[in-house]
């Protein structure tokens, strides 16, 4: 039978039933087709069809592959009685196959679904409906020192991942990380000081190609998860905050070498980043204090103070991941995974640490604790770059509220010349971000 070339319009179109589209999506199928049940055509809002989609494509989930009931599409396509020649065998899923209903090959459409708005970050996409606190097991493992481990990804809340979170970051209200920066960005300036705001990325927004089953080994070719909380950050520099974007750096630097052997820069059994991570964050930070300083200050060292003096302890790390509730009701056993120290000999030697009067503060939560006691983490090598320790206030868990409140009861009279505000990105979509009384 010949087809039928006409390009049809349906605005809106209302979805009525979805086929699964799961079995191509985990098969080794690069490309697959979907078959969706629809209601409503330009001049008949009551008629029925069948409308086909790409669910997959180059081996990554279509925005399409997350359509469901009720969606609401204004679609271009054309009705045809032969599968078009450039989808001719592609494996298609049609569960709502009804042949008393016209068939139409989607070529374009619009929307204005939250859900399909992130499924084109297919990384976002993978974390944006877990449920809180849940634990992802990547179906690859990752090359660590001289083994291969499997990558465990906690969320706490996968909440900056969802849809909508950017309008959530974009608002001002009390409670919000917005508001909450911009008044300790206001305290800090009112007492001749400048804060830099630094969000820790969690391991899902640099390596969500694991979770989907592959490996772009040492930079992240795709989007990262994280682009909600780089809008922040973006609007964060227009309210005049500086900021410092971690994962501008290590979606391209997602390993590491040391003695010949790579690790990942995040801990794959663990929440938090690795040594190495954290002396890196440390040495981006310290280029930022030099620039938001208004004349040069005598505490700042050279960039090469820090090679200079740091040994690399290769180990195996018991992470945390092992320990989370979820975890060990399941009965799981995470094993420890190599990786390596960068432990700053001078402090390690007996640098004494700072107190309250010192010129940079770091407050933070536990992305600010791990390796500190082996001279080996953030607030370690940030002092070793800048050739005095810093003061460290931080509380594990709570960031985003325990330690700003710490930091002002206790230190904030100082008036230090700078404050690092380090917290995990996990916490930016709550709303009991600490207020200034």
């Amino acid at each position: 039978m010949k087809d039928k070339k006409r390009v049809m319009l349906a605005f809106p179109t209302v979805v009525q039933v979805v086929s699964n589209p799961r079995n191509i999506l985990t098969s080794p199928y690069q490309e697959g087709l979907m078959k969706v049940r629809c209601k409503g055509m330009e001049g008949d809002f009551s008629r029925e069809f069948i409308a086909v989609f790409r669910c997959k494509e180059k081996g990554a989930p279509t925005t399409a592959a997350q359509l469901q009931r009720g969606m609401r599409l204004n679609m271009k396509m054309t009705e045809s009685d032969t599968v078009p020649p450039e989808l001719k065998g592609m494996a298609t899923v049609d569960e709502v196959d009804d042949f008393t209903l016209p068939v139409y090959w989607v070529h374009s459409y619009t929307h204005d679904e939250d859900r399909l708005r992130i499924a084109d970050n297919p990384g976002r996409l993978k974390f944006a409906d877990q449920l809180s606190d849940s634990v992802v097991k990547a179906p690859v493992p990752v090359v660590a020192g001289d083994q291969e481990v499997p990558f465990y990804f906690f969320g706490g809340d996968w909440a900056i991942y969802s849809p909508g979170v950017e309008a959530k970051f974009a608002a001002s209200q009390e409670g919000g990380v917005r508001s909450s920066v911009l008044k300790i960005d206001k305290l800090v300036r009112k007492n001749g000081g400048r804060l830099i705001f630094v969000p820790v990325p969690q391991s899902a927004s640099l390596y969500p190609d694991l979770a989907l089953g592959r490996n772009d080994g040492r930079v992240l070719n795709g989007p990262p998860g994280n682009t909600a909380v780089r809008e922040l950050l973006r609007l964060l520099k227009e309210d005049g905050v500086s900021v410092v974007d971690l994962t501008e750096h290590f979606r391209s630097n997602r390993t590491y070498d040391c003695e010949g052997k790579g690790y990942p820069a995040w801990l794959p059994n663990d929440t938090h980043w690795s040594s190495w991570a954290a002396a890196e964050s440390a040495r981006l930070v310290k280029a930022e204090v030099t620039r938001v300083l208004k004349e040069p200050a005598s505490f700042l060292g050279s960039d090469g103070n820090l090679a200079a003096s740091v040994k690399e302890v290769p180990i195996g790390h018991q992470g945390d991941v092992g320990n989370l509730t979820v975890v060990e009701s399941l009965g799981v056993q995470v094993a420890p995974v190599p990786t390596v120290l960068y432990q700053c000999n001078a402090i390690a030697g007996g640098r004494t640490e700072a107190d309250v009067s010192a010129p940079v503060h770091v407050i933070g939560d536990s992305y600010a604790i791990i390796w500190e006691n082996k001279g080996a983490g953030f607030s370690s090598h940030l002092g070793n770059l800048l050739n005095q320790p810093v003061y460290t206030m931080a509380v594990s868990g709570s960031g985003n509220r325990g330690a700003p409140h710490q930091w002002l009861k206790h230190a904030s009279s100082n008036s230090p010349q700078v404050l690092i505000w380090l917290v995990a990105e996990r916490t930016l979509a709550q709303s009991d971000w600490f207020e200034l009384p």
